[in-house]
Protein backbone atom coordinates (compact mmCIF):
# COMPACT_ATOMS: atom_id res chain seq x y z
CA UNK A 1 0.00 0.00 0.00
CA UNK A 2 3.15 2.28 0.39
CA UNK A 3 2.81 3.10 -3.48
CA UNK A 4 -0.63 4.48 -2.99
CA UNK A 5 0.62 6.53 -0.09
CA UNK A 6 -1.91 5.93 2.28
CA UNK A 7 -0.44 6.79 5.13
CA UNK A 8 0.61 10.29 4.13
CA UNK A 9 -2.76 10.87 3.25
CA UNK A 10 -4.07 10.00 6.51
CA UNK A 11 -1.29 12.40 7.82
CA UNK A 12 -2.32 14.89 5.48
CA UNK A 13 -5.98 14.11 6.82
CA UNK A 14 -5.84 14.12 10.12
CA UNK A 15 -3.51 17.06 10.34
CA UNK A 16 -6.02 18.89 8.12
CA UNK A 17 -8.97 18.39 11.02
CA UNK A 18 -6.37 19.12 13.74
CA UNK A 19 -6.33 16.51 15.34
CA UNK A 20 -3.22 14.95 16.85
CA UNK A 21 -1.87 11.55 16.45
CA UNK A 22 -3.29 10.85 20.16
CA UNK A 23 -6.58 12.03 19.38
CA UNK A 24 -7.11 10.27 16.18
CA UNK A 25 -5.90 6.65 17.53
CA UNK A 26 -8.30 7.24 20.26
CA UNK A 27 -10.99 7.82 17.89
CA UNK A 28 -9.80 4.41 15.47
CA UNK A 29 -9.27 2.41 18.69
CA UNK A 30 -6.01 1.85 18.08
CA UNK A 31 -2.28 3.12 19.89
CA UNK A 32 -0.34 6.45 18.65
CA UNK A 33 2.20 3.77 17.79
CA UNK A 34 0.75 2.13 15.35
CA UNK A 35 -1.17 5.03 13.77
CA UNK A 36 2.77 6.84 13.70
CA UNK A 37 3.59 3.36 11.58
CA UNK A 38 0.70 3.71 9.40
CA UNK A 39 1.37 7.27 8.69
CA UNK A 40 5.27 6.20 7.68
CA UNK A 41 3.99 3.49 5.73
CA UNK A 42 5.86 1.01 8.18
CA UNK A 43 2.67 -0.84 8.77
CA UNK A 44 -0.67 -1.16 6.80
CA UNK A 45 -3.95 -0.82 8.12
CA UNK A 46 -6.50 -3.77 8.25
CA UNK A 47 -9.97 -2.16 5.67
CA UNK A 48 -11.94 -2.04 9.07
CA UNK A 49 -8.87 0.05 10.60
CA UNK A 50 -8.97 1.76 7.41
CA UNK A 51 -12.71 2.41 7.55
CA UNK A 52 -12.52 3.77 10.89
CA UNK A 53 -9.75 5.94 10.08
CA UNK A 54 -11.82 7.47 6.88
CA UNK A 55 -14.79 7.85 9.30
CA UNK A 56 -13.09 10.04 12.06
CA UNK A 57 -11.55 11.86 9.73
CA UNK A 58 -14.92 12.31 7.70
CA UNK A 59 -13.24 11.49 4.32
CA UNK A 60 -14.51 8.98 1.76
CA UNK A 61 -12.95 5.37 1.85
CA UNK A 62 -11.95 5.45 -1.57
CA UNK A 63 -9.78 8.86 -1.22
CA UNK A 64 -7.11 6.47 0.37
CA UNK A 65 -7.06 4.54 -2.69
CA UNK A 66 -6.99 7.40 -5.34
CA UNK A 67 -3.54 8.09 -7.06
CA UNK A 68 -3.23 11.49 -8.57
CA UNK A 69 -0.88 11.86 -11.95
CA UNK A 70 0.88 15.01 -11.19
CA UNK A 71 1.66 17.34 -14.07
CA UNK A 72 4.42 20.38 -13.76
CA UNK A 73 1.50 22.77 -13.57
CA UNK A 74 0.96 21.09 -10.26
CA UNK A 75 3.88 21.21 -8.66
CA UNK A 76 5.65 24.70 -10.00
CA UNK A 77 4.96 27.83 -10.02
CA UNK A 78 6.50 29.81 -12.20
CA UNK A 79 7.88 33.40 -12.27
CA UNK A 80 4.87 35.65 -13.38
CA UNK A 81 2.47 33.40 -12.85
CA UNK A 82 1.97 33.59 -8.96
CA UNK A 83 -1.16 33.39 -6.97
CA UNK A 84 -1.88 37.05 -5.52
CA UNK A 85 -2.83 37.02 -2.17
CA UNK A 86 -3.33 40.47 -1.51
CA UNK A 87 -2.18 43.07 -3.47
CA UNK A 88 -1.40 46.98 -2.98
CA UNK A 89 -3.90 47.44 -5.30
CA UNK A 90 -7.17 47.25 -2.50
CA UNK A 91 -5.28 49.40 -0.35
CA UNK A 92 -3.39 47.43 1.14
CA UNK A 93 0.28 48.36 1.47
CA UNK A 94 1.90 45.10 0.62
CA UNK A 95 1.81 41.81 -1.71
CA UNK A 96 1.51 38.33 -0.95
CA UNK A 97 2.44 35.89 -3.73
CA UNK A 98 2.36 32.21 -3.61
CA UNK A 99 5.50 30.40 -3.77
CA UNK A 100 3.41 27.08 -3.77
CA UNK A 101 0.65 25.72 -6.28
CA UNK A 102 -1.64 26.22 -3.97
CA UNK A 103 -2.90 25.63 0.15
CA UNK A 104 -3.41 22.59 -0.14
CA UNK A 105 -0.45 21.00 1.35
CA UNK A 106 0.51 21.31 5.04
CA UNK A 107 3.38 24.15 4.47
CA UNK A 108 2.58 27.36 2.64
CA UNK A 109 5.49 29.48 0.75
CA UNK A 110 5.15 33.45 0.06
CA UNK A 111 6.77 35.82 -1.19
CA UNK A 112 5.97 39.92 0.73
CA UNK A 113 6.91 42.79 -0.59
CA UNK A 114 6.18 45.63 1.87
CA UNK A 115 6.33 49.03 0.56
CA UNK A 116 8.25 52.11 2.18
CA UNK A 117 6.78 53.22 5.42
CA UNK A 118 4.16 50.62 5.40
CA UNK A 119 3.26 47.80 8.20
CA UNK A 120 2.21 44.56 8.24
CA UNK A 121 -1.60 45.15 8.26
CA UNK A 122 -4.10 47.07 10.88
CA UNK A 123 -3.63 44.98 13.62
CA UNK A 124 -1.21 42.87 15.78
CA UNK A 125 -1.86 39.00 14.12
CA UNK A 126 -1.45 35.45 15.54
CA UNK A 127 -1.45 32.00 13.43
CA UNK A 128 -2.54 28.32 14.82
CA UNK A 129 0.79 27.64 12.91
CA UNK A 130 4.52 27.80 13.09
CA UNK A 131 6.39 30.82 10.62
CA UNK A 132 9.58 31.03 9.70
CA UNK A 133 10.63 34.08 7.51
CA UNK A 134 13.93 35.10 5.51
CA UNK A 135 14.67 38.88 4.97
CA UNK A 136 15.53 38.57 0.74
CA UNK A 137 15.97 42.93 0.79
CA UNK A 138 16.10 45.56 2.98
CA UNK A 139 15.34 46.18 6.56
CA UNK A 140 12.21 45.32 9.14
CA UNK A 141 11.07 45.86 12.69
CA UNK A 142 9.66 42.81 14.05
CA UNK A 143 7.10 43.39 17.02
CA UNK A 144 7.36 40.08 18.38
CA UNK A 145 5.31 39.42 21.49
CA UNK A 146 7.63 41.75 23.70
CA UNK A 147 10.66 42.25 22.00
CA UNK A 148 11.27 44.89 18.64
CA UNK A 149 13.75 43.12 16.38
CA UNK A 150 15.59 44.86 13.46
CA UNK A 151 15.74 42.62 11.31
CA UNK A 152 17.91 42.69 7.79
CA UNK A 153 18.65 40.83 4.67
CA UNK A 154 19.82 37.33 5.23
CA UNK A 155 18.33 37.83 8.55
CA UNK A 156 15.93 35.07 9.69
CA UNK A 157 13.62 34.72 12.34
CA UNK A 158 11.12 31.72 13.63
CA UNK A 159 7.69 32.66 15.21
CA UNK A 160 5.94 30.38 17.59
CA UNK A 161 2.36 29.29 17.11
CA UNK A 162 -0.30 31.68 18.37
CA UNK A 163 2.49 34.45 19.16
CA UNK A 164 1.48 37.98 18.39
CA UNK A 165 4.07 39.91 15.88
CA UNK A 166 3.24 42.87 13.61
CA UNK A 167 5.95 44.12 11.02
CA UNK A 168 7.29 47.77 10.02
CA UNK A 169 9.20 48.97 7.43
CA UNK A 170 10.17 51.92 8.39
CA UNK A 171 12.77 53.06 5.18
CA UNK A 172 12.04 54.42 2.19
CA UNK A 173 13.07 51.38 0.02
CA UNK A 174 11.03 48.24 -0.86
CA UNK A 175 11.10 44.92 1.63
CA UNK A 176 10.82 41.40 0.13
CA UNK A 177 10.32 38.65 2.55
CA UNK A 178 9.98 35.04 2.39
CA UNK A 179 8.16 33.30 4.59
CA UNK A 180 6.49 29.50 5.17
CA UNK A 181 3.56 28.76 7.62
CA UNK A 182 2.63 25.85 8.65
CA UNK A 183 -0.37 24.77 8.56
CA UNK A 184 -1.10 27.17 5.24
CA UNK A 185 -3.07 30.28 6.53
CA UNK A 186 -4.54 31.78 3.69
Amino acid sequence: MADLEIGAKIRKYRTEKGFSMKTLAEKVNITPSMLSQIEHDQANPSINTLKLISSALNVPLFQFFTTADKSPEDIVVRSGHRKKILSSDNGHSFVYELLTPDNTGTIEFVLQRFKPNSNSGDAVQSHEGEEVFYVLKGQLVLFLDQMELVLNQGDSVRIPAKTPHFWVNQTDSEVEVIFAITPPAF
